[in-house]
């Protein structure tokens, strides 16, 4: 009697003919064969690991904006203003972020940023361009020095020496002294 055998190598079915002996119909190891669910493909059981993505360009929302990264600035990720952490890609010799355009005018239009705003100065006037057409908020550029001092102020931890200082920070924090 003359059967046929099966076998998968990498997700395509190979036949070859080979003679069976024993007992059975000879259409009955076909129709066997044909019930039995097809071997996923190495993609198809492994697309989910890492090194099936390698060469693999991440899916980002079309409202992404192309921020270049200054040379010498060698980071893997940027964390934007609204919280959202972006992955650095290389394109065309150059690091790029992909991000929203208002995480990219906040990394590009800040004041403690010259040479983002310096890589990126074509991207900033079209972004402020998109915002003034929408009517939106547009943030001022620059920064007050009375705020950076207020700020190291306020940052600095107090004496501990300091009699009443700490008593009046506790009654402010729940409210029971005037500030």
């Amino acid at each position: 009697m003359r059967g046929e055998c099966s076998r998968a190598l990498l997700g395509e079915t190979i036949r070859a003919a080979t003679p069976v002996t024993g007992a059975g119909a000879p259409g009955a190891r076909d129709e066997a064969v044909a019930l039995e669910p097809a071997i996923p493909t190495l993609q198809q059981e492994h697309a989910s690991a890492a090194v099936m993505q390698i060469g693999t360009r991440p899916q980002r929302p079309a409202a992404f904006v192309k921020v270049h990264v200054p040379a010498g600035v060698e980071i893997s990720h940027v964390m934007g203003i609204s919280g959202t952490l972006y992955l650095v890609e290389n394109a065309d010799g150059h690091r790029v972020v992909w991000c929203s355009e208002s995480d990219a005018l906040g990394m590009i239009d800040s004041a403690l940023s010259l040479n983002w705003l310096e890589a990126n100065t074509n991207l900033r006037s079209e972004l402020k361009e998109r915002e003034r057409r929408r009517g939106g908020h547009l943030p001022s550029r620059g920064m007050r020095w009375s705020d950076v001092v207020q700020a190291a102020e306020d940052a600095r931890p107090r004496h501990w020496n300091d009699r009443g200082g700490h008593v009046h920070d506790a009654l402010r924090a729940v409210g029971r002294w005037p500030r």
